[in-house]
């Protein structure tokens, strides 16, 4: 999301201005990248690559909500793959009961 934030631009719920805005930063940006190719002196490169890094830290603010809430989906989701790895993992064997409730359990 750091380097091509226009591509989540379409998961916000935005105002025909806003959604208009995006579209033109985007292709302001292509057309940067288009001609950072052209350019033979490094201060041009320069100021092409600091143009591109401020539009997509305009972006990056704007999608900031939609990077947290995945983020947290996420956090969720490796939480789950964790515990999951945990109940198949078979290498030892383990007993979700202690030594005191299975001696009930089994009457010893």
């Amino acid at each position: 999301m750091e380097f091509n934030p226009e591509r989540y631009v379409n998961e916000l719920s935005l105002t025909k201005k806003e959604e208009i805005l995006f579209r033109e930063l985007a292709e302001k940006k292509t057309a940067l990248i288009k001609n950072i190719r052209g350019v033979l002196t490094s201060a041009e490169k320069r100021n092409i690559s600091e143009k591109i890094k401020a539009i997509n830290n305009f972006i990056v603010e704007k999608v900031r909500p939609l990077k947290c809430e995945l983020s947290k989906k996420l956090e969720g989701e490796e939480e789950k793959i964790k515990q999951s790895k945990a109940y198949i993992f078979r290498e030892f064997p383990y007993c979700f009961f202690s030594a005191k409730e299975l001696r009930k359990l089994l009457n010893f």
